[in-house]
């Protein structure tokens, strides 16, 4: 299994190369080119790519450096990201750009990174998000969404960690399908280093030729793979009538027969929260009945059997990172 680098932010600074003066060199190179002026200084913006099909990197250059931002190095180097783009293919790509631009961009300081994977699945991506419940990483909570596509979001403060439908997006773009694909499945799943990417490698600074180094990709992909381990995966819920012996019991039965028929815990707590947000339950009650669902979950009432979607997509996650490339 290949993990592919896509979208990347990154600069070079004066103060890294020598003998290279940006506003003079540089944007005779670039595909677009607009001179901005200020009273600061000369700034010039623009693009490297093919525009057209939105296969890009945004450009800015001053006499202090360049910045190569909002592009996808994958779809610059192949013309999509559904290829996969090997250690070997990333040292390739960075090379044909520092060729395009006439400057050492493997010196060129990391700002954004993202690691992502693609999955042949059974069933629509979608049938398996609501299966995938609250993620706890590194003590810190991940805010939980979904956007207007049906994309399920972790969002943290440096990171975030996504899955959507991979076809889907690309149709919904008018990209063309390769016949490789052509009725799959297509999930996608994505961590995204947005930001104190030196904090989050525990190192000076990420520099795009570290892309390439086997130890540094290893470590992508072991955060990748550490985000997907801190979800909280939804087992399906059984009920277990030898556990009744008092009312209250029967009451907790209840509490599980509802979470069966809503389809998840996750499910029935969006409900709640729902609720709560229209007004339907007060700030309190919501609580206290969020409260009674995870303890009727964690007793000897609920019988939890693996899901068989999650069972499919913990193996394919697994078997990813055991064979990266």
């Amino acid at each position: 299994m290949i993990f592919m680098y896509d979208n990347l932010n990154f600069g070079l600074r004066s103060t890294d190369v020598s003998n290279v003066n940006f506003l003079e060199d540089v944007p005779q190179y670039l595909d677009t080119a607009e001179q901005i002026n200020f009273e600061s200084g000369t700034i010039i913006k623009g693009t490297l790519g093919d525009t057209a099909d939105k296969n890009y990197f945004e450009v800015t250059v001053s006499s202090l450096g360049i910045n190569l931002r909002n592009g996808s190095l994958c779809k610059y180097h192949f013309g999509n990201n559904l290829e996969t783009l090997t250690r070997q293919e990333t040292q390739n790509a960075i090379g044909a750009l520092s060729d395009t631009l006439h400057l050492n961009l493997d010196l060129a300081r990391m700002y954004r990174i993202d690691l992502a994977q693609n999955f042949c699945m059974q069933y629509s991506p979608e049938i398996y998000f609501s299966y995938l419940g609250q993620m706890l990483l590194n003590r810190k909570q991940f805010r939980r969404a979904t956007d207007e596509r049906g994309s399920l979001y972790y969002y943290g403060k440096n990171e975030h960690f996504i899955f959507y439908d991979k076809l889907k997006e690309q149709k919904d773009k008018g990209k063309l399908i390769p016949k490789l694909y052509t009725g799959r499945n297509l999930l996608r799943i994505e961590h995204r280093f947005i930001s104190r990417l030196y904090k989050m490698f525990n190192c000076t600074g990420v520099t795009a030729a570290m892309l390439y180094n086997e130890d540094f990709y290893i470590g992508v992909i072991n955060k990748w793979f550490e985000a997907y381990q801190a979800i909280r995966k939804q087992n399906e819920i059984g009920l277990n009538f030898e556990f009744m012996k008092t009312k209250k019991d029967f009451y907790t039965l209840l509490i599980l027969e509802h979470i069966k028929n809503n389809g998840s815990e996750l499910a029935l707590m969006e409900q709640i929260q729902t609720a709560q947000q229209t007004k339907q339950l007060s700030k309190k009650m919501a609580f206290d009945i969020r409260a009674a669902i995870t303890k009727a979950v964690n007793t000897n009432a609920a019988i939890n059997a693996p899901n068989e979607l999650i069972l499919e997509l913990d193996k394919k996650v697994n078997e990813a990172r055991k064979h990266y490339r």
